[in-house]
C-alpha cells in the first residue's frame, strides 16, 4: 500500500515491483531504484526510474506536521525573501500558522505587490530551499531545508484582504 502513494504509480506497476523485486516499502524501493534494477521491470525505463527515486525522496522527506514555535520560526526567516523581491508592498503570513493552529502542515505566504510573476520567479530562485515544487503566474512552492513546504501567493493591493482569507 505504500507504493500506492506515489504519483503515478498505480496498481498494475506497484504489483509488478512487487512480484518481481519483492519490495514492499518506500525504501525498499528507492533502493532497489538507486541500484538500477527497477528499470528492469516490464513498463519501466531510465525516466521512470528517476522518477521514481525523486518521488521517494519527496514523500520521505515529507514533514506531516510540525509544532507552531518551530513552523514560526523558519517563517519568519523565510519571510525576508518576498520582502526582498522588487515593488512588494507587504508580506503576511496565511493559512493554519496564522490562525495558531497547535500544529502547521505548511507555510502559507501571501505577498502584495503588482507583478506576481516576477515576485514568485524571485522566491523560487531562492537558494536555501531543499527542493521547488512549483512557479507560476503568481504562485511558487519550495521545500525548506527543514522539510516543511513554503508557499506564496501574490495578489494585488485591492485584493489582499481576500486573498488572505483564502489561506
Amino acid at each position: 500500500m505504500d507504493l500506492l502513494q506515489l504519483p503515478g504509480l498505480g496498481p498494475k506497476k506497484a504489483r509488478a515491483l512487487y512480484q518481481e523485486l519483492h519490495v514492499q516499502t518506500l525504501p525498499q524501493l528507492l533502493r532497489a531504484a538507486r541500484d538500477n534494477r527497477v528499470r528492469t521491470v516490464g513498463g519501466f525505463g531510465a525516466r521512470s526510474q528517476q522518477r521514481l527515486i525523486e518521488a521517494i525522496e519527496n514523500q520521505l522527506s515529507k514533514i506531516r506536521r510540525c509544532r507552531l514555535a518551530d513552523a514560526s520560526a523558519w517563517a519568519q526567516g523565510f519571510a525576508q525573501l518576498p520582502r526582498a523581491a522588487p515593488k512588494v508592498h507587504e508580506v503576511m503570513i496565511a493559512g493554519s500558522l496564522r490562525r495558531a493552529r497547535d500544529m502547521v502542515g505548511d507555510i502559507d505566504q501571501l505577498a502584495v505587490a503588482e507583478n506576481g510573476k516576477a515576485v514568485g520567479a524571485h522566491f523560487a530562485q531562492f537558494p536555501g530551499v531543499r527542493q521547488r515544487i512549483g512557479v507560476g503566474g503568481a504562485r511558487a512552492s519550495s521545500v525548506l531545508p527543514s522539510g516543511i513546504q513554503a508557499h506564496l501567493r501574490v495578489v494585488s493591493r485591492p485584493s489582499a484582504g481576500a486573498g488572505a482569507a483564502l489561506l
